[in-house]
Protein backbone atom coordinates (compact mmCIF):
# COMPACT_ATOMS: atom_id res chain seq x y z
CA UNK A 1 0.00 0.00 0.00
CA UNK A 2 1.03 3.58 -0.45
CA UNK A 3 0.39 6.53 1.85
CA UNK A 4 -2.76 7.64 0.04
CA UNK A 5 -4.29 4.16 0.30
CA UNK A 6 -3.51 4.02 4.01
CA UNK A 7 -4.94 7.44 4.82
CA UNK A 8 -8.16 6.66 2.94
CA UNK A 9 -8.56 3.07 4.19
CA UNK A 10 -11.20 2.40 6.85
CA UNK A 11 -8.85 -0.29 8.23
CA UNK A 12 -6.33 2.35 9.37
CA UNK A 13 -7.15 4.83 12.13
CA UNK A 14 -5.40 8.18 12.42
CA UNK A 15 -3.70 8.10 15.83
CA UNK A 16 -2.00 11.52 16.04
CA UNK A 17 0.53 13.89 14.53
CA UNK A 18 3.99 14.00 16.11
CA UNK A 19 5.72 17.25 17.07
CA UNK A 20 7.67 17.07 13.80
CA UNK A 21 4.55 16.66 11.65
CA UNK A 22 4.54 12.90 11.07
CA UNK A 23 1.00 11.52 10.97
CA UNK A 24 0.66 8.13 12.62
CA UNK A 25 -1.87 5.60 11.36
CA UNK A 26 -2.68 2.37 13.20
CA UNK A 27 -4.32 -0.80 11.93
CA UNK A 28 -5.28 -3.40 14.56
CA UNK A 29 -4.49 -6.98 13.58
CA UNK A 30 -5.57 -10.36 14.83
CA UNK A 31 -2.98 -13.02 15.66
CA UNK A 32 -4.33 -14.95 12.67
CA UNK A 33 -3.60 -12.00 10.37
CA UNK A 34 -0.08 -11.72 11.75
CA UNK A 35 0.57 -15.40 11.10
CA UNK A 36 -0.09 -14.85 7.37
CA UNK A 37 2.63 -12.17 7.02
CA UNK A 38 5.71 -13.85 5.60
CA UNK A 39 9.07 -13.37 7.30
CA UNK A 40 10.46 -11.49 4.29
CA UNK A 41 7.43 -9.23 3.83
CA UNK A 42 8.17 -5.48 3.77
CA UNK A 43 5.05 -5.10 5.93
CA UNK A 44 7.05 -6.47 8.87
CA UNK A 45 8.73 -3.05 9.17
CA UNK A 46 5.37 -1.67 10.39
CA UNK A 47 4.32 -4.64 12.52
CA UNK A 48 4.10 -4.34 16.29
CA UNK A 49 3.49 -7.69 17.95
CA UNK A 50 2.09 -8.52 21.34
CA UNK A 51 -1.29 -9.36 22.80
CA UNK A 52 -2.88 -6.77 20.54
CA UNK A 53 -0.77 -6.65 17.35
CA UNK A 54 -1.04 -3.75 14.93
CA UNK A 55 0.55 -2.01 11.98
CA UNK A 56 1.92 1.44 12.73
CA UNK A 57 2.56 3.53 9.63
CA UNK A 58 4.25 6.98 9.80
CA UNK A 59 3.32 9.39 6.99
CA UNK A 60 4.75 12.81 6.15
CA UNK A 61 4.00 14.87 3.04
CA UNK A 62 1.87 12.03 1.63
CA UNK A 63 4.76 9.54 1.84
CA UNK A 64 5.48 6.64 4.17
CA UNK A 65 8.64 7.65 6.01
CA UNK A 66 11.28 6.24 8.29
CA UNK A 67 11.30 7.89 11.70
CA UNK A 68 14.30 9.70 13.15
CA UNK A 69 15.66 8.73 16.56
CA UNK A 70 13.75 11.59 18.24
CA UNK A 71 10.54 10.68 16.42
CA UNK A 72 10.91 7.04 17.50
CA UNK A 73 11.35 8.19 21.11
CA UNK A 74 8.24 10.37 20.90
CA UNK A 75 6.32 7.51 19.33
CA UNK A 76 7.47 5.12 22.06
CA UNK A 77 5.74 7.42 24.54
CA UNK A 78 2.59 7.34 22.42
CA UNK A 79 2.67 3.55 22.33
CA UNK A 80 3.07 3.35 26.11
CA UNK A 81 0.01 5.60 26.45
CA UNK A 82 -1.85 3.30 24.06
CA UNK A 83 -0.79 0.22 26.03
CA UNK A 84 -1.96 1.78 29.31
CA UNK A 85 -5.28 2.85 27.79
CA UNK A 86 -5.93 -0.70 26.58
CA UNK A 87 -5.09 -2.42 29.87
CA UNK A 88 -7.57 -1.83 32.73
CA UNK A 89 -5.34 -3.64 35.24
CA UNK A 90 -2.37 -1.45 34.39
CA UNK A 91 -4.52 1.70 34.64
CA UNK A 92 -5.55 0.67 38.17
CA UNK A 93 -1.89 0.27 39.09
CA UNK A 94 -0.89 3.73 37.86
CA UNK A 95 -1.76 7.07 39.40
CA UNK A 96 -3.18 9.88 37.30
CA UNK A 97 0.32 11.26 36.70
CA UNK A 98 1.41 7.92 35.18
CA UNK A 99 3.57 6.84 38.11
CA UNK A 100 3.12 3.62 40.07
CA UNK A 101 1.04 3.77 43.21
Amino acid sequence: MNAREITSSPDYKFERTTKTGVKIYIRPLTPEMVSTISADSPDRAFLNKGDQPYFLVPIRDDKIVELTKDERAELAGVMVERMIAGDPELRKYLREDGKAR
